[in-house]
């Protein structure tokens, strides 16, 4: 699996609206951020065994590196630091958000000075400033399917004129083959968080920006993970 994380499979969590569930993913995800990078196998700037998706996702920070330098990027759910270090190498700005205060933390100790950071929730959240370049890697399938819609006019509205989106994530079906689920996870202390977990495929996620007005400029399908750019038309 791409995250090491004793995942337990529910189908939909009895009781908890959309926003509960953004909520506990946020409180999951503050908790989690000291053991985020050894759960699934980072190390010293690579993905390495077991993570079975080790050869993909370093094929995927290759691409990254390689992209076209722009004036200014903004990076949603940085977490870590671990996308963020390649953001960093194409863009004269790089802006980072999370909604946890540990992960930014975390983030800041990698980065460094290069980097401007900002705690927020990226459904609530309004930026000063368009971006040339707006990247989310592993975010958009926390994104629940009734906030979809809206997170993508954020998108949108956040892009400058010809501006594009850096979109990477995993695109496999839950067991009875339905795209979406609700999943409860689990720390290493025992501790379980109910969070949004929606696989949508690449051609699902191109049709939904499509309708945006934006335009696929580049597609990568890597195992079950994908990566796409698509740039404002």
């Amino acid at each position: 699996m791409l995250f090491e994380e004793l995942v337990t499979r529910t189908g939909r969590v009895a009781g908890m609206t959309s926003r509960s569930l953004i909520d506990s993913q946020i409180a999951y995800y503050d908790a989690r951020a000291a053991e985020y990078e050894s759960s699934i196998s980072y190390r010293s700037g690579r993905f390495v065994d077991p993570n079975e998706d080790s050869q993909a996702l370093g094929w995927l920070q290759r691409i990254v590196r390689t992209m076209p330098l722009v004036t200014s990027t903004l990076e949603l759910g940085c977490g870590t630091g671990i996308w963020t270090r390649e953001l960093v190498r194409t863009s004269r700005r790089l802006h980072a958000i999370d909604s946890s205060s540990q992960m930014l933390a975390l983030n800041r100790r990698a980065s460094g000075d290069t980097v401007t950071y900002e705690r927020a929730n990226v459904f609530e959240w309004e930026p000063t400033q368009c971006f040339d370049r707006i990247a989310a890697a592993f975010v958009l399938s926390h994104v629940p399917d009734d906030h979809m819609a809206s997170f993508v006019e954020k998108v949108r509205r956040w892009s400058s004129d010809r501006g594009e989106v850096l979109l990477i994530d995993e695109a496999v079906p839950t067991e009875d083959g339905s795209t979406s689920s609700e999943t409860v996870r689990e720390l290493a202390d025992g501790t379980r968080y109910p969070i949004v977990k929606i696989y949508r495929s690449l051609v699902q996620v191109c049709d939904c920006f499509e309708r945006a007005n934006y335009r696929p400029t580049l597609k990568i399908e890597a195992g079950r993970l994908f990566g796409v750019v698509l740039r404002r038309v």
